[in-house]
């Protein structure tokens, strides 16, 4: 039995979904893993407005305010996040713009965001001395640190040239490092 192969050049074969558009994704929000998470946590805040009613309807109000608050307390976490991303994409869109923004604009846009920048280093500064003292005690120590090694490195060096000529001091490091050490401020 003989077989004959035929090959045709005019065919086309396309391995990916019909109807969809070359070199376009589709949405992978609507059907992942952050739209599962949303889903989850709107039937959870669904099921602590339940609970809340049942407490109300029992007459146990102090526990239906601990569970609104509960409720209050996700919405705001939920809603923070909203608007980080809503802003991250005003500013990406705002970066694809940037050339038709006329001068004014421009100008009031930079402004706005520098404003902000200025008002965050503000507020994080207030909100962080633990992280400013910390920081302070790192750089005293770290001064420190970076003079005897310098010191003793230059003792070092000092004594194997003098070595190299022939003459021997005795100096040691402990002589050096209290030679060139700072005082320590009044």
């Amino acid at each position: 039995m003989e077989y004959k192969i035929v090959k045709k050049d005019d065919e086309l074969y396309h391995y990916g979904v019909l109807g969809m558009k070359w070199g376009v994704r589709k949405d992978r929000y609507k059907s992942g893993y952050k739209a599962r998470r949303k889903k989850k946590a709107e039937a959870y805040l669904r099921e602590l407005e339940k609970k809340a009613k049942s407490y109300e309807k029992r007459g146990d109000y102090k526990s239906a305010k601990a569970v609104r608050s509960e409720i209050n307390k996700l919405r705001t976490k939920s809603n923070t996040s909203e608007k980080k991303s809503k802003e991250k994409e005003i500013k990406k869109d705002l970066y694809k713009r940037r050339s038709t923004l006329s001068d004014k604009d421009l100008d009031s846009i930079i402004k706005r965001l520098e404003k902000e920048k200025r008002l965050k280093d503000l507020t994080d500064s207030e909100v962080a001395p633990g992280e400013a003292f910390a920081k302070k005690i790192l750089l005293k120590t770290g001064e420190t640190l970076v003079t005897v090694a310098a010191t003793a490195a230059a003792g070092y060096v000092i004594k194997k040239f003098d070595e190299r000529l022939g003459k021997k001091y005795e100096i040691s490091v402990k002589d050096l490092i209290s030679y060139t050490s700072t005082k320590p401020k009044k």
